[in-house]
């Protein structure tokens, strides 16, 4: 007689909280990245613009400092012609130099006066996304926070779990 033995395949279990606090904590860390990248671009943006400010002020230097070691020294001499007087030569001269250094410097804190360094928009914007989807997720708080509206053409936060996968996915892509 043979004995046979009915094997059953046990049904998959349901993920425990381990496994659950795990994808929460990878889906946190894509969503970190996300927000890391946009972050990046926005300091490279306010980097360029603190570079060409910064530039303006060096070229600003470098031709004050140009002007009143070269030119300085012609200039002077023809006005000392011109006005009959060494000293009022030298001092017309100085006075041309300074304004070609003001108007340079003058340009480059126009340059540094757009740069904003703690306001970054997009990322408060898609924080205050995160945020309000956490919140509904977990159902806390069914009203959005003012100034979180969505703007025209933007999608409203997401509702449900495979939203916020969603918007990790195509944001961490």
């Amino acid at each position: 007689m043979s004995v046979q033995t009915s094997e059953r395949p046990d049904p998959p279990l349901e993920p425990g909280w381990r496994d659950r606090f795990w994808g929460i904590g990878a889906d946190l860390g894509r969503l970190l990245e996300t927000r890391t990248a946009i972050l990046r671009e926005e300091l490279a943006a306010k980097g360029e613009l603190l570079g060409q400010g910064l530039l303006g002020l060096f070229v600003a230097l470098v031709f004050g400092t140009i002007a009143g070691l070269l030119v300085t020294a012609l200039v002077a001499a023809l006005l000392a012609k011109l006005f009959g007087s060494v000293v009022l030569g030298i001092l017309v001269t100085l006075l041309l130099d300074l304004a070609v250094a003001g108007g340079a410097a003058l340009l480059g804190a126009r340059r540094l006066s757009s740069l904003r360094p703690f306001d970054f928009p997009e990322t408060r914007r898609e924080i205050d996304r995160d945020l309000e989807s956490l919140r509904r997720a977990a159902g806390v708080g069914g009203e959005t926070p003012a100034g979180t509206e969505p703007t025209r053409g933007e999608k409203s936060p997401p509702d449900s779990t495979e939203e916020i996968e969603a918007r990790l996915r195509e944001g961490a892509g």
